[in-house]
């Protein structure tokens, strides 16, 4: 059984290297650009708890929600389903979208950095053992 900090360590370098091979990241949770989609940095962090739990590789297939639900009640699903904390989550959406698009991919390791540490704190606060 994987510990809490082992599942956030994996979840921050999947969602690292899914944003690296995106071409742009943008301020919505997902958006196409002709024949390119692109996951924001919150929706990296989601889709990589996804695939980190063993989900399938199906990015149409994991947003599909998202065509019938709003996007906050897309977080907080998803967030909770993988036992991650929604506001941290949200954070991460926050500070990325506060930054121009040309920004966002040299802030994204700084932002992750801070998912893990909010995250951390989040268990602490709600004293959350967590195996997952």
């Amino acid at each position: 059984m994987m510990y809490k900090t082992d599942f956030l360590s994996k979840v921050n370098r999947v969602a690292l290297d899914l944003l690296r091979r995106q071409t742009f990241i943008p301020a919505s949770l997902l958006e196409t650009r002709g024949s390119e989609a692109g996951m924001c940095t919150g929706a990296a962090v989601l889709f990589a708890a996804h695939l980190v739990r063993g989900g399938q590789h199906d990015i149409t297939g994991f947003f599909a929600d998202l065509a019938t639900e709003p996007d906050d009640d897309f977080v907080e699903t998803r967030a909770r389903l993988y036992g991650l904390d929604p506001v941290a989550v949200r954070n991460v959406i926050i500070n990325s979208k506060a930054l121009y698009e040309d920004d966002r991919a040299r802030a994204v390791p700084n932002i992750l950095r801070t998912f893990v540490q909010d995250q951390s704190d989040s268990d602490q606060r709600t004293g959350t053992k967590s195996r997952n």
